[in-house]
């Protein structure tokens, strides 16, 4: 038995140069913003169920979004979502009709631009809001078959629905909870990944 792992570089750094790059390009900066810190709870479905079945109490993100008038924004964001699994199991194929799985494990970093829309008015203390994702998905799936480590690091492109609202707390401070749908698309040898997260977190609205 081998140890796959791919690709052998993380590319992270150039999407963030790239996103940092157009959110600050002329007049992109110079209206009202919103910047949010989370702490995300997760729940794998599909086939990411399959390889982990465990919910994820591990994850935080950060998103700034920029209003591209009285309801409509456009955003950045980065995501990082951890599962881990010590369940004991055994799993049989071709090469080892026996083998023992004692940890499994994956973290998923969604990096995606979106657009969102938001009800009601600028002054209200309660604005509900829902949106779309898109973007790229780096997952590292881990295993530990018969003793063996065994690591997959995979890109894939996918897409993340969501919706939640604002309420106020103070000043420009607000509560922000948003319920998102993860969905990394197939690819050639591997599977799609998909999970819920549940957002809770904090946002500032500012203007620049």
């Amino acid at each position: 038995m081998h140890c796959i792992l791919r690709p052998g570089k993380t590319q992270l750094p150039l999407i963030w140069s790239i996103l940092l790059i157009l959110y600050l390009l002329p007049g992109f900066s110079t209206a009202q913003q919103i910047f949010s810190v989370s702490y995300d709870v997760s729940i794998p479905s599909g086939t990411t169920r399959e390889f982990i079945s465990t919910s994820s109490p591990v994850g935080f993100g950060l998103e700034a979004q920029k209003m591209l008038d009285r309801h409509m924004t456009f955003g950045i964001s980065f995501h990082w979502n951890m599962f881990s699994s010590d369940q004991t199991q055994w799993i049989s194929d071709q090469s080892n009709p026996a083998a023992k799985v004692t940890n499994r494990s994956m973290d998923s970093f969604p990096v995606q631009v979106g657009l969102h829309y938001y009800l009601f008015e600028d002054a209200d203390d309660f604005r509900p809001y829902f949106g779309v994702n898109g973007g790229t998905f780096f997952i590292i799936q881990r295993q530990i078959v018969d003793g063996l480590k065994m690591t997959k690091k995979n890109w894939h492109l996918g897409v993340s629905p969501d919706f939640g609202f604002l309420l106020k707390f103070r000043y420009d401070i607000y509560f922000t909870v948003t319920a998102r749908y993860y969905y990394a698309f197939k690819k050639p040898g591997e599977t799609a990944q998909t999970y819920w997260s549940v957002l809770l977190g904090l946002a500032s609205i500012s203007i620049f």
